[in-house]
């Protein structure tokens, strides 16, 4: 099943933050696109470092769709089952 919740948050906010915010920190509940972080080629990024991280395939058109904008929100979509 892959990594589980609980590890996945901060391995989220880590990749997001390095790939993306210059290494600044990223809290788990701050807007990613809305406030202009993350653009379309960003979002496919994340779904595919999700899908690598958790074993489930998470399509970036998912993450549009359900308005999923913060590491938590993403997280718990993820490993719902």
């Amino acid at each position: 099943m892959g990594i589980k919740g609980e590890h996945l948050a901060p391995r989220l906010c880590e990749f997001i933050a390095g790939r993306f915010n210059s290494g600044n920190a990223v809290s788990p509940n701050k807007s990613l696109f809305y406030s202009g972080m993350i653009d379309s080629l960003g979002i496919a990024e994340i779904a595919s470092f999700l899908t690598k991280e958790r074993g489930k395939v998470l399509e970036p058109t998912t993450i549009v769709e359900n308005d999923l904008d913060t590491v938590e929100l993403l997280v718990n979509w993820v490993c719902r089952d």
